[in-house]
């Protein structure tokens, strides 16, 4: 027995196209978490009914998710516009798989491409018969060789996140059951030693002596030639200045975490001696000053790390920028490739694989034609 959704139009042979459906707001401005927003959001495409339990606490904030109720014979907008028409943005619109509806027998299961009153040749092949369009294997995990669903899930909260960052979920292929095996795999985060890279850091400009540090090294004579002009003067000043700040960051600015667990030892310590000897009480806001300035800058290194465009209001935000930093790393992670000849490769012979790609690419001979550079001047 199956329950619908009754209408003025009611139909006894017909199902209603009438669906509940998940709508995701992917990279959603942390301000627009809240209830009401999110609701008004979801009536731009049919009735909203809820929320998840992660958007409602502001857990994931990579994602904002409502469920909706939707016509899914209707074509909605891949994006809307949120905000003002001088401060807003555009905010990109994604629906879970919307299930299969056939528009012309009005049943669900089924698209007119699979129908048997469109299409009565498939009639004798039914059995053997699934959509090109949805493999069982890749998207749905449960089907009886009429209808295809994705009803296996699976839940993790936020500490699973933070724990196990590089978690991914496979559907395996079905045997004797109606239903495919989920395969949950647990990576662990593989650190490969390679150059370290500069980058610049927006943290080291909150420190006092930063202007004063750049301002010196950029005036200073270039060695071994100071005439050199143009932009292979900037090349060199550039250079020098990069080397000086990864020297400086080493050995002056140093840890920013080692740095705020020290400090908050000593502004302990100093609380202590304050309570017996009220001459500490200058050096105790002194290092207290100090403390906020080194979460300022933890708070904004997070905050780059994560390559976040806003900031929610209220405290602190490094937990929320750690969030953001974790969900990048998953999804920026390769988990397997496919080879030249479509075979999926993964664990240690995916690094062998890429290796092998482009070093057949660099060993080959590339013909370079040579160009007639007569007409510049």
């Amino acid at each position: 027995m199956r329950l619908l959704k009754w209408s003025m139009d009611f139909d006894i042979h017909a199902e209603s196209p009438i669906c509940l459906v998940w709508l995701s707001l992917p990279n959603l401005r942390i301000h627009f978490f809240d209830i009401k927003i999110l609701q008004a959001i979801g009536s731009l495409f049919g009735r909203p009914l809820q929320v998840d339990q992660a958007t409602t606490n502001k857990t994931r904030p990579s994602v904002a998710r409502i469920l909706v109720e939707i016509d899914i014979t209707k074509e909605y907008p891949k994006e809307i516009w949120l905000g003002s028409d001088s401060c807003g943005y555009s905010q990109k619109v994604e629906f879970d798989k919307f299930p299969i509806f056939c528009s012309d027998c009005k049943l669900h299961g089924h698209d007119i491409n699979s129908c048997f009153v469109l299409n009565p040749e498939l009639k004798g092949n039914s059995k053997n018969y699934s959509p090109k369009s949805n493999p069982i294997n890749s998207y749905y995990t449960w089907s009886n060789n009429r209808l295809w669903q994705r009803l296996d899930r699976i839940l993790f909260n936020q500490f699973w996140i933070d724990k196990w960052p590089l978690t991914s979920v496979e559907h395996l292929s079905r045997s004797l059951s109606y239903h495919c095996p989920l395969l949950i795999s647990i990576k662990k985060e593989i650190r490969i030693n390679s150059i370290p890279t500069f980058r610049f850091q927006n943290m080291w400009i909150l420190h006092n002596n930063f202007s004063n540090i750049v301002e010196a090294n950029w005036n200073a004579c270039l060695a071994p030639d100071n005439s050199v002009r143009g932009m292979v003067r900037l090349w060199m000043k550039l250079k020098r200045l990069k080397h000086y700040l990864n020297w400086w960051n080493k050995n002056h600015f140093k840890n920013i975490f080692a740095n705020i667990k020290e400090m908050e030892k000593e502004v302990c310590r100093l609380e202590i001696l304050t309570v017996s000897d009220s001459s500490f009480l200058n050096d105790l806001n002194i290092d207290k000053d100090n403390l906020v300035k080194f979460q300022d800058m933890e708070e904004t290194y997070w905050k780059q790390k994560s390559a976040s465009k806003h900031i929610s209001e209220g405290d602190r935000n490094t937990k929320y920028f750690h969030a953001l930093v974790n969900k990048k790393k998953s999804i920026n992670f390769i988990d397997k490739i496919r080879d030249e000849n479509g075979n999926w490769i993964s664990d240690t012979l995916l690094h062998e694989s890429v290796i092998d790609y482009f070093s057949n690419i660099f060993c080959n001979e590339v013909h370079v034609k040579q160009l007639d550079y007569s007409f510049l001047i």
